[in-house]
Formats: C-alpha cells, sequence, structure tokens
C-alpha cells in the first residue's frame, strides 16, 4: 500500500467542501480532482475528511487568539522570545517552550501566559486531539 493516498480513476475519495462538510467524490482525474488532490483536500475516508475539518477548526481559532491576544512578535528582533504549545511525550502533559526560531504550522504567542489561556480557552482536549495530534 502507498504511503500518500491518490485516488485511482472510479475510485471513491471524501473531500471538504466550501460549507466546510465531508462529502463523496468519484475520481474522474480532471482538474476538480487534481487541484483538490494538490491542496491536499483528498481523504481516504470520510473519518479522515471530518478529522480534517476539525483540526482545521481548532488551527484557526488558536490563530485567532493568537492574533487577538498578541503583542507585536517581533521577528526581527531575534533576542525576542517566542511561545508554542507543546506536549511531553513522556507524561503527556502540556508544555510552552520559548524559541527564536520561526517553524512552519506552528502558532506563536508573545508570552507564556497566552499560551496557557489560549489551551484553557480552546480546550486542552481539542487541542492535543487536533493541533497536536496526539492520542490519549
Amino acid at each position: 500500500e502507498e504511503k500518500v493516498f491518490k485516488p485511482d480513476d472510479g475510485y471513491t475519495y471524501y473531500c471538504i467542501t466550501t460549507t466546510g462538510e465531508s462529502a463523496s467524490c468519484t475520481w474522474r482525474n480532471d482538474i476538480i480532482d487534481n487541484m483538490r488532490y494538490a491542496i491536499g483536500n483528498c481523504f481516504k475516508t470520510r473519518e479522515e475528511a471530518d478529522f480534517e475539518i476539525e483540526r482545521r477548526i481548532v488551527v484557526t481559532e488558536l490563530k485567532r487568539f493568537a492574533e487577538e491576544h498578541n503583542e507585536s512578535l517581533g521577528w526581527d528582533d531575534p533576542t525576542k522570545r517566542k511561545w508554542s504549545i507543546c506536549v511531553n511525550t513522556f507524561n503527556g502533559n502540556f508544555d510552552f517552550t520559548s524559541t527564536v526560531l520561526l517553524k512552519y504550522g506552528e502558532v506563536y504567542f508573545s508570552s507564556k501566559e497566552l499560551a496557557q489561556q489560549a489551551v484553557q480557552e480552546i480546550g486542552e482536549e481539542l487541542i492535543k486531539k487536533y493541533y497536536l495530534r496526539v492520542d490519549d
């Protein structure tokens, strides 16, 4: 079995619609199918598509929280620390790390307290499951 899923002609796959729901589609190898595949909107099962919908909602909530509450992150200042949300893989507890490194896909906060507040507001379980993809 291939590691990267790409349907064959006639295969039923699932995508996220413009209304944020999952829908079944039949692969016809047309421009729509190929664009869905190119942007990562092509899933083997409805459960995978539904998970991705929820993941995107949680990430969007985290980003909005950061945008609304952060002071300037000051990426031009290498001495200014930024904070991100992590989980300790030994004990499953939340951890908050400071960094001066910019990593793709990471949501950053201007303080540890803001990162902690975001976890409390959005919910520990949602962040673990959908943002950090930690299975309990």
